[in-house]
């Protein structure tokens, strides 16, 4: 991504329709290839462990809300000669703040958490120490609040290359290739598996109104909460320490509590709710002490959630011998509200009349009827 926006294939590829169409077509095949190195179930030459693809998939998270940082704290234009051939009466200053905003979506599409439980202390934790450093680094410029992270990264994952010994599949016990298989990869009956399709539509409406709040927290605290364009990232950076730092600490209580009780759906509902809690009241603060006190409430809320919720999801699979794969349809509940909740927010802002705390009374009524939803699953204690 560096290489791309901070480099002159940029503009190449906003002046010419043959860069355009090789932009979309280099980003669908990275976004292809990324997605089944990760869930793909299909033959490959070599298949890396599940921990490697882990680390990876933390590692390009943290990349995505770096390039996100780095736009928001930016201070130079992308491709000025592009904007400037365009002879536009906008005048400089608006189109940077309009590039810091799109740094701040950026942020937020990036901190969102797209895997289950598991990663419910990894997680935090990692966006956590990944945006202390970007702080830190911030003085010496834009490519380096990028690169840092970056490096860091690199060199744990080389590192993790040379310790961790690889398991490899049998050639016999790889599955054989056919596009129907894919096809069907992506699909589960709900008549079949409904104690699963509740447990996604909870999941839906949970990552849903968690979408509203990540994506469109920046433009709350510059609109209602009235923090200035310079102080939002260090006020973005303090919310995300909140959220973090109880969101480690439940999530580790609300494991423990769970597999001592042997309940999951109590949790996963009351957790459901306490986020939803949260985001309305998000919707009613009107300076900075109340909205982390919200941001409190949703780290509670979210560490206990993914900490419970997969485990409730192993239980209700429907075939145990294809985890993998069901698991994949499962991740698609976390990752598809991550583009529907940035499409549907501009018509809601539109309806309420540009009110971002109707946006968020929505968000937590979603997440509100996600804990419901968990009711209908049978199966589960």
């Amino acid at each position: 991504m560096v290489g791309f926006y901070y480099s002159p294939f940029f503009e190449l590829a906003l002046s010419t329709h043959a860069g355009h169409m090789l932009m979309c077509i280099h980003f669908l095949l990275t976004g292809y290839l990324f997605a089944w190195v990760l869930i793909g179930i299909d033959p490959g030459p070599g298949r890396s462990p599940y921990p490697f693809r882990l680390i990876m998939l933390l590692a390009t998270m943290a990349f995505h809300a770096f390039f996100g940082l780095s736009l928001m704290h930016g201070t130079e234009i992308l491709a000025p000669q592009w904007w400037a051939s365009l002879q536009l009466t906008t005048d400089q200053e608006a189109l940077l703040a309009d590039q810091q905003r799109g740094g701040a979506i950026a942020w937020g599409v990036g901190e969102i958490p797209t895997v289950s439980g598991i990663l419910g202390v990894c997680l935090p934790a990692a966006l956590l120490v990944g945006a202390y450093v970007v702080q830190m680094v911030a003085p010496l410029g834009e490519l380096a609040m990028f690169m840092f992270p970056g490096a860091i990264a690199a060199v744990l994952l080389v590192a993790f290359l040379f310790i961790l010994k690889d398991k490899r599949l049998m050639p016999g016990d790889k599955p054989a290739w056919s596009f129907r298989e894919l096809a069907s990869s992506f699909y589960i009956n709900p008549r079949k598996a409904p104690d699963f399709t509740w447990a996604w539509i909870s999941r839906f409406l949970f990552v849903l109104g968690q979408s509203f709040l990540l994506t469109y927290q920046a433009f709350y605290l510059l609109n209602r909460i009235k923090v200035s364009e310079a102080d939002l990232p260090n006020e973005i950076f303090i919310a995300t320490l909140v959220s973090s730092v109880l969101w480690i600490v439940s999530s580790v209580v609300g494991g423990r509590l769970s597999d001592a009780s042997g309940r999951r759906k109590i949790f996963t509902l009351v957790s459901a709710a306490v986020y939803g809690i949260g985001l309305l009241v998000v919707a009613m603060s009107t300076e900075m002490t109340l909205f982390l006190v919200a941001m409190a409430i949703t780290g509670i809320g979210i560490g206990i959630y993914f900490a419970v919720d997969l485990a409730l999801v192993a239980d209700v699979l429907p075939d145990p011998k294809n985890a993998a794969k069901d698991l994949g349809v499962f991740n698609i509940a976390s990752a598809l509200p991550q583009s529907i909740a940035p499409a549907i927010a501009p018509t809601i802002l539109l309806v309420g009349g540009g009110n971002y705390s109707s946006l968020f009374m929505i968000a937590g009524v979603c997440t509100i009827l996600g804990a419901f939803a968990i009711l209908k699953v049978k199966k589960v204690r």
